[in-house]
């Protein structure tokens, strides 16, 4: 699934942006903290928690690949629970998805 987002990631929108994302996927076994770390139109993932994220998105790894797959809306995501966003607002939850259009 990170892979599908490296891949559409919209370098123009997010040339000039720079994101530190904590995600946690609840239901992961083998670990569930990435971060993701968008710079000069590059996405890289890494496996460990986020120190000072922007915010932090918990989900399960359902949700997660519907929201990058672009199967679920985020804010029906959010309206409905199965996503939280700790440490900012929803609103930076969608612009941050919106980079990857």
């Amino acid at each position: 699934v990170h892979r599908i987002m490296a891949v559409s990631l919209n370098a123009s929108k997010s040339l000039d942006e720079e994101y530190v994302i904590g995600l946690n996927l609840s239901d992961d076994p083998v670990s569930n903290n990435y971060v993701l770390y968008v710079r000069n139109g590059i996405l890289e993932v890494q496996q460990e928690i986020a120190e000072n994220p922007k915010f932090v998105v918990s989900t399960d790894p359902l949700t997660w690949k519907n929201l990058v797959l672009g199967k679920l809306n985020p804010m029906d995501a959010v309206s409905n629970n199965d996503v939280q966003i700790s440490g900012a607002d929803p609103v930076d939850f969608y612009e941050f998805l919106d980079i990857f259009k």
